[in-house]
């Protein structure tokens, strides 16, 4: 009766048993498999998430893109389960790109920064209007970029996984595999496309860090090189403004001079009291020092412009050494001219590659026998060294010469006022302080730039650029 009613009627026991045996199976078997799903995904979720939390606790909010790259393809292997993984990460401005890559053992992996090829630039331009595709097999600019990287003598196919930052490619992962990739990442999709996202937010945040930290370093650069022209124009300003008292002193101080200069003899030519005449020569003498001094000013003051031609200064500056180390005393050792390899002009060479320099010779060799001078002071009694460089400055159409010491150096009040003239630190046996301003004169009129750096106890280099002129060739 009860078979009846549940439907089983002509059924045998034995038989209900295996079905109800079958349809249990069949259950068991879809839970299984339902779990076997369940289980992978969340084995797939947590790779995933170590690999993001491993990459966010190996970066800091101030990450440069470089410790990004090394902290990416780490964790691009842990979420990708490769043995060998490449990646690559544009700069902000497209110029250089970083590629990095990670391998079974440590001396497979490393980083590097260059410049970024012209395929890729021509590949990327094209690729960015094509984002929808996860993985794709990696077009020849990405492969070779990443081939010193990526070991592509191994079977398979090279893949690329392109990270994006906004609507444009900010990177790339890369590595080999048999498999056809978009089948096998085809289940971790959505999983995969949050871990890129992060990639290229990591990315992006540190390629906006380092535009920042570069137009703050610009920033402050300028604002230097505005403080510096400042304090050069106020210089020039106040060395002209002195020039000129200086040189209308000189023109009103003339003439008193050579009057009393000239009386003193037309007396001492009239006396027989030999001390009477011993005290008007004095008199005499000193007037024509002070008349001296009154030309020296006139000089600084009225500087003969400069007759300009074209000149090799390290030729200059070997002739100067030359000169001054009969003229000082000091040993060839003390005194180095030490120029950079730079061609001559009778060699025909590119401007660029010669030391010519469109200067007055004269004038110029008087700047560099003034520092010499400096810097001899500067050794004292105690010994030392100096150092004559000629070399390429930052702006291609300049040459730098640098004199550096060894010497006692100067405090920063000293150094402020260096420039100054009249002024002098030295008590003994001072000089009019003269010679440094009127090397400033001469290298402002030559369109050039002179200054300072110094030390108190560690040495003094002086720093001075000059233009480029053309060879007479």
């Amino acid at each position: 009766m009860a078979a009846r009613l549940q439907g089983l009627a002509g059924e045998t026991v034995q038989e209900v048993h295996v079905q109800a045996m079958t349809s249990a199976n069949a259950e068991l078997g879809r839970l299984n498999t339902e779990l076997l799903i369940t289980n992978r995904r969340l084995a797939t979720g947590a790779r995933y998430f170590e690999a993001i939390t491993r990459f966010e606790q190996e970066l800091s909010d101030w990450s440069d893109p470089s410790a990004v790259m090394i902290a990416l393809v780490s964790a691009a292997a842990t979420a990708l389960q490769r043995p060998r993984v490449a990646a690559f990460g544009l700069r902000d401005n497209a110029s250089a790109v970083d590629v990095s890559w990670i391998g079974r053992t440590p001396e497979e992996r490393g980083h590097v920064t260059q410049v970024v090829p012209p395929e890729l630039t021509a590949w990327i331009a094209e690729a960015t209007e094509q984002l929808d595709a996860l993985i794709r097999p990696a077009p020849r600019a990405v492969r070779s970029l990443l081939a010193p990287a990526l070991n592509l003598s191994d079977r398979g196919t090279p893949w690329l996984l392109p990270i994006c930052h906004g609507s444009e490619i900010a990177g790339g992962l890369g590595y080999v595999s048999e498999a056809d990739e978009r089948a096998r990442l085809e289940d971790e999709a959505d999983k995969l496309r949050s871990f890129l996202a992060c990639l290229g937010r990591a990315l992006g945040r540190a390629n906006a860090q380092a535009a920042a930290r570069r137009l703050s370093e610009d920033l402050a650069e300028t604002n230097r090189r505005l403080q510096r022209m400042q304090v050069e124009l106020l210089r020039s300003r106040t060395l002209s403004m002195i020039a000129e008292m200086a040189a209308g002193a000189g023109h009103e101080l003339n003439s008193p001079l050579t009057v009393i200069s000239g009386r003193a003899q037309m007396l001492a030519a009239t006396l027989r009291d030999p001390e009477a005449i011993r005290a008007l020569k004095t008199i005499s003498d000193k007037a024509h020092e002070c008349s001296g001094i009154v030309s020296e000013l006139l000089v600084f003051a009225r500087p003969r412009p400069p007759k300009l031609a074209p000149v090799d200064l390290a030729e200059v500056l070997a002739e100067v050494r030359t000169e001054w180390l009969e003229h000082s005393g000091l040993t060839p050792t003390q005194l180095r001219f030490e120029p950079e390899p730079l061609a001559r002009p009778s060699e025909g060479a590119d401007l660029r590659q010669t030391a010519t320099v469109l200067v007055d010779r004269d004038q110029i060799k008087e700047v560099f026998r003034e520092l010499l001078s400096n810097a001899t002071d500067a050794l004292g009694d105690d010994g030392g060294n100096i150092v004559l460089r000629c070399q390429v400055a930052h702006q291609e159409d300049t040459l730098e010469v640098i004199v550096e010491d060894t010497g006692r150096g100067m405090s920063p009040a000293i150094l402020q006022r260096a420039f100054d003239p009249f002024f002098s630190h030295r008590a003994a046996g001072r000089r009019r302080g003269l010679g440094l301003p009127r090397a400033y004169r001469i290298i402002e009129a030559h369109g050039g730039r002179i200054w300072l750096e110094s030390r108190l106890d560690e040495g003094t280099t002086a720093h001075v650029l000059l233009p480029r002129g053309e060879s007479e060739n």
